[in-house]
């Protein structure tokens, strides 16, 4: 087995792994709401309707969707703290870096992920999120890795082929 090139330790906590969750979702709640925006003109337009009781719905649809939107994050944020924790109760996540892919390793679990078959890198200042599958990402703690580290892990996605 080759020696990593970088290597880094970080300990998570609920609030980092709701920020991970909410960031690596973003995306699906703009296309909700963009699907939403759409369906405001044509269901005005179907409808007919030009009156309070019209817009009223509308508006309170908005503010129902947004609400369940967030209570549903912040539950998911919860739920995937507490699998973490079952994984991991140290809560120590270490980081690994290689020529050829990068590993997790939690206490009783860990992946390993080959540059290659990277979709995307999504950079935010709080996390970082790597793509693996659809609709599926490893979170990365940028501020727990050096910049050595970091513009390794930029690099190496790029030369693999995915976006960032």
């Amino acid at each position: 087995m080759t020696e990593a090139r970088h290597s880094f330790t970080f300990t998570f906590d609920e609030a980092f792994v709701t920020r991970a969750l909410r960031r690596d979702k973003r995306w699906a709640l703009v296309k909700v709401l963009l699907l939403y925006a759409a369906a405001v003109p044509l269901l005005h337009y179907g409808l007919g309707g030009d009156g309070p009781l019209f817009y009223g719905l509308m508006g309170g649809g908005f503010v129902a969707t947004m609400t369940l939107a967030l209570a549903l994050y912040a539950k998911a944020g919860r739920s995937v703290y507490q699998l973490w924790l079952r994984q991991s109760p140290s809560r120590q996540i270490r980081y690994e870096l290689f020529d050829d892919g990068f590993s997790i390793h939690m206490d009783h679990a860990s992946s390993r992920f080959a540059w290659q078959g990277l979709r995307q890198l999504w950079r935010y200042p709080d996390v970082w999120l790597i793509e693996v599958i659809r609709k599926q990402s490893a979170f990365f703690p940028p501020d727990c890795a050096s910049s050595e580290a970091r513009a390794f892990l930029e690099e190496r996605c790029r030369t693999g082929g995915a976006k960032v």
